[in-house]
């Protein structure tokens, strides 16, 4: 699975990849209990969140 997700500059945001294999390729750290949170299952995962 390929997904990229923009939610704007400076957006707490709280995400979780469940996968095999995963890439996440994000500018911003996780924010846990930050809200939106985002949660991607698959079993070969490339996120790109921005």
């Amino acid at each position: 699975m390929q997904a990229d997700l923009s939610f704007g500059s400076g957006v707490p945001l709280d995400y979780s990849v469940i996968a095999k294999a995963s890439y996440v390729d994000s500018l911003e750290p996780s924010v846990p209990g930050a809200r939106p949170r985002v949660s991607i299952k698959g079993d070969y995962v490339h996120a790109r969140i921005r």
